[in-house]
């Protein structure tokens, strides 16, 4: 059984450890990933819709808030969901640009994967300021950079620390 420790410490993995998807797939999961990010951002993705589908979950089971709470709710949301789709583009970028050469953590690579993912959240943001229903905000270039540095501590935690990292973060970087 192939171990995690095996390819942290092996510079120069044999064909058995090498990675599973060949570079080529995990350009086209990071490409992939960032055209769902700017699909994200039309209007049938904006706050207009994702409120009344919050008060309709809430409502199927039987829960009853506010509408200031039901707002402050559905912001904490989004932006969990911010932070979240681009700590993955973080972590996709970072996994592409490794390539075949998995040995070890590289920080000058972690920083270029926040910097562009920072970048690309800069240029959604622009496309959203022509975007009906949709509103640009510079927070959430903010909150997307913050989103892609978490990936990237995550990335950290698990190369530098395999055994206390959960099982499922170990095996996807």
């Amino acid at each position: 059984m192939l171990r995690w420790t095996q390819l942290k410490h092996s510079c120069n993995p044999s064909p058995q450890l090498r990675v599973a998807l060949p570079t080529v797939a995990w350009w086209l999961a990071t490409v992939a990933w960032g055209a769902l990010i700017y699909y994200l951002s039309t209007p049938a993705f904006g706050a207009h819709r994702s409120l009344p589908l919050l008060a309709r979950l809430l409502a199927f089971f039987d829960v009853s808030i506010s509408p200031t709470t039901l707002g402050v709710l559905d912001s904490f949301i989004r932006t969990l969901a911010h932070l979240t789709e681009y700590a993955i583009f973080a972590l996709l970028l970072y996994r592409s640009c490794l390539g075949r050469n998995r040995c070890g953590w590289r920080p000058r690579l972690a920083f270029w994967s926040v910097v562009i993912a920072a970048l690309y959240s800069v240029t959604d943001e622009y496309h959203q300021s022509f975007t009906s229903a949709r509103v640009s905000s510079a927070f959430d270039c903010v909150i997307d950079t913050m989103g892609a540095a978490v990936g990237m501590l995550l990335a950290y935690f698990a190369i530098r620390f395999p055994a206390d990292t959960p099982a499922l973060i170990r095996t996807k970087l």
